[in-house]
């Protein structure tokens, strides 16, 4: 717990400087980083923290958690895979996602819990798919 410079505690991850402006040190997961934020007013700062808070929720910049599977599958492609993967790779993933989309591709990112894996995985081996083609 931070303190301001007459001793008052201000709350987790703020205090104020020596030189009267009030910093926020956050800490985003994933990376193992911290950074600040810093303000001559309290408020202020508190408002611009958890806006960002609000924003990278688990440490992803742009995470929306009302986003559906499907839209996050579509965008970690673009984003991540499609330059970086062989194509033999790449159809490889598009066709083990055209598996899983009936199962949780409507669902929202957020909702989706282990049973509903489990679930999944259950459903495409009474389809007839081998357990390593599942898994």
């Amino acid at each position: 717990m931070g303190k301001n410079l007459k001793g008052k505690e201000l709350g987790k991850g703020l205090y104020q400087r020596k030189d009267g402006r009030y910093e926020a040190r956050i800490f985003v997961r994933g990376t193992g980083k911290t950074f600040s934020i810093y303000g001559t007013n309290l408020q202020h700062l508190k408002k611009e923290r958890n806006a960002y808070l609000a924003n990278v929720s688990p440490g992803i910049a742009g995470y929306d958690p009302r986003i559906s599977v499907s839209k996050w599958y579509e965008k970690w492609m673009l984003i991540y895979v499609v330059h970086s993967v062989k194509a033999t790779t790449l159809s490889n993933y598009v066709n083990g996602f055209e598996r899983v989309r009936e199962y949780i591709g409507y669902m929202r990112l957020i909702e989706v819990r282990p049973t509903h894996i489990l679930d999944m995985i259950k459903g495409l081996e009474e389809e007839g798919y081998a357990r390593t083609t599942v898994i």
